[in-house]
């Protein structure tokens, strides 16, 4: 459960994007 960062970068991107 390490990979949370990469998840959270992707989400933000898609919020930005949003």
């Amino acid at each position: 459960t390490q990979r949370l960062p990469r998840l959270v970068g992707l989400t933000k991107a898609l919020e930005m994007i949003l």
